[in-house]
């Protein structure tokens, strides 16, 4: 087929659905538009889906097979578009399947309108079920960037598939599908959407979606990529300055107590429409009271209202900044004590430099703490986020948890150099953060035991270019055995991505010596003949990193038997910020 007649171009990623490749093809051989190529990129299966689609070259040359190593969907799609030659370009998924006057009445939509792209409607089916997604009535052709993404759902079926594109459109905008992440269709689908000159929907035929058991979209630990792309889609909207109706706000598809992502459904005339909330909690209204805290809920959803009745920006509902030019963040993972959050902050600033930012992160489950960790953060310019996830009743697991959240959530947006540093360390001398991490991509305070060592994250930084591949888990190891002291195995789970690939002699990190601050001297054999934990818990500290630091150790008001010992670090803090 001469290239100039090639009207459409089908691009189909494939990775071993020797089950499903089939009905695919069939349906797209049998096309009425018989000007297309159909382009399917083999992702490495290791079943019979190359032979089946060999089969097919060998009877129809418009269909051409190419082969790489697994690299993913995103990477296959792309690998199809440097291979296509056709006007426009389809994706079609290799387990579901279109109707044969599908393209034909898609690429003469385009054409009539002079369009950058055609819209179908879609089917889902699945489970015994089918479901028509978008009820497309009638042709309709839109230009303004809040009908673009109104018309295509954008907020509910972010999808590439049931769509065609102007290869140029694709060329001059650089348009590819991000290869690290899956869900790599909604960053891609937001920016066709957004720089295309128009979008016209084309009713009365379907793209088949099939939803087969133990795809990707139903793999455990997908979603934390879905609430990973949304994020990059919202930084793209909000780095565009575009400002979007209500109706056209993001909701990540994930539940609250995983992701803690927020939409809420305003029942009084928008039933259906969706809004992204601060980018930070999900949950329909009806189920809120199960998910936050009472004083928390009441303030959000008076925010929310307050707003709700205006024009709704993106910058509006975007917690966090993203654009400053910092070069590390330090992140704290606040717990019960606004006290010792205020002195940190203060601290942070007397004796801190270089080109950090500070992030709170709060894992409070007390109400009035949290509320009161809040506005410390926001009198200070101290960027805060409420860690939304259950908070179990054992202090450990929850710290994990929350460090775990704070990675997905904060850091992995940012992509800058981190430091993971508790609510009770405080920096007491001047030195710049940034030599941490200037000839080192870790540094930090280590814990070991007979099998595994770590960094314990309430001390560690990271280089985040070194770690971002990593698949980073800061709970706790399953060989990490018992420890006396709470939160000591948090990050323990490290071990097998990073730590294990490492000789711990060749770790640059923290030197540490207690100290009785009760009875103003080191401890001695003799202290510790009472029991460990009662005397690390009532009377010591640590000075850490040749005493840059102070931790106080078990800084938590909640800790009924350190009063005395906090009452001490107070004092020694005061001291410090007044010298």
């Amino acid at each position: 087929m001469r290239e100039d007649l090639i009207k459409v171009s089908v691009i189909v990623p494939a990775y071993n659905v020797e089950k499903y490749i089939q009905k695919c093809l069939d349906s797209l051989i049998n096309q009425t538009l018989k000007e297309i190529e159909i382009i399917v990129v083999d992702d490495g299966s290791s079943d019979k889906t190359a032979e089946i689609v060999s089969s097919f070259c060998k009877n129809d040359d418009r269909v051409k097979l190419i082969k790489q190593k697994n690299k993913k969907q995103g990477e296959a799609r792309n690998n199809g578009i440097k291979h296509s030659e056709g006007e426009y370009i389809g994706f079609i998924d290799s387990d579901d399947w279109v109707d044969l006057d599908y393209f034909e009445k898609l690429y003469n939509a385009a054409k009539k309108y002079d369009s950058d792209i055609a819209l179908a409607d879609y089917v889902r089916i699945g489970n015994g079920k089918t479901k028509k997604r978008l009820n497309l009535k009638k042709e309709i052709l839109v230009t303004d960037i809040d009908s673009k993404f109104n018309l295509c759902k954008q907020a509910k079926h972010p999808c590439p598939t049931n769509k065609i594109y102007r290869k140029d459109l694709l060329i001059k905008n650089k348009l590819t599908f991000p290869v690290d992440i899956f869900c790599e269709d909604k960053i891609f689908t937001c920016k066709a959407v957004y720089f295309a000159n128009s979008v016209v929907s084309v009713p009365n035929t379907f793209y088949y979606y099939f939803r087969r058991p133990h795809s990707t979209v139903l793999t455990k630990g997908v979603g934390q990529d879905k609430n990973n792309a949304q994020q990059e889609v919202l930084k793209f909207l909000r780095e565009k300055n575009v400002e979007l109706k209500s109706s056209c706000f993001w909701a990540v598809k994930k539940n609250y107590k995983k992701f803690g992502i927020l939409w809420y459904q305003i029942k009084e005339g928008i039933k259906t429409e969706k809004h992204l909330l601060f980018g930070v909690i999900k949950v329909k209204e009806k189920s809120l009271a199960k998910a936050l805290a009472r004083a928390e809920r009441k303030r959000l959803l008076k925010e929310f209202k307050e707003k709700s009745s205006k024009k709704l920006t993106i910058p509006d509902f975007y917690s966090t900044d993203y654009n400053d030019s910092s070069n590390i963040d330090l992140i704290t993972i606040a717990f019960n004590n606004p006290k010792i959050i205020e002195y940190q902050i203060k601290l942070y600033r007397k004796f801190l430099l270089g080109n950090f930012k500070h992030i709170v992160c709060d894992n409070s489950n007390q109400e009035e703490s949290a509320l009161k960790i809040r506005e410390i953060c926001e009198s200070n310019n101290i960027t805060y986020r409420r860690v939304t996830i259950d908070c179990p009743s054992g202090y450990s697991d929850s710290h994990g948890r929350a460090l775990n959240w704070t990675y997905h959530n904060v850091i992995k947006l940012r992509k800058n150099d981190f430091g993971f540093i508790d609510h009770d360390f405080f920096p007491i001398k001047q030195f710049n953060i940034e030599d941490y991490l200037r000839e080192n991509n870790l540094y930090g305070f280590i814990r070991k035991t007979k099998k595994i060592w770590f960094l314990w994250p309430a001390f560690s930084f990271f280089k985040y270019d070194y770690v971002k591949k990593l698949k980073l888990n800061f709970r706790k190891h399953k060989d990490f055995g018992f420890f006396h002291h709470a939160g000591a195995d948090s990050g323990s789970g490290n071990w097998g991505p990073l730590y294990s690939k490492y000789d711990i002699s060749k770790i640059p990190h923290v030197t540490c010596e207690f100290f009785d601050v009760v009875n103003n001297r080191k401890p001695n054999e003799e202290d510790y003949k009472t029991g460990y934990e009662p005397y690390i818990q009532e009377n010591l500290s640590q000075f850490i990193d040749d005493s840059k630091w102070l931790h106080s150790l078990c800084g938590a008001e909640w800790r009924n038997n350190v009063g005395k010992k906090n009452e001490i670090i107070y004092k020694m803090l005061e001291d410090y910020l007044n010298t």
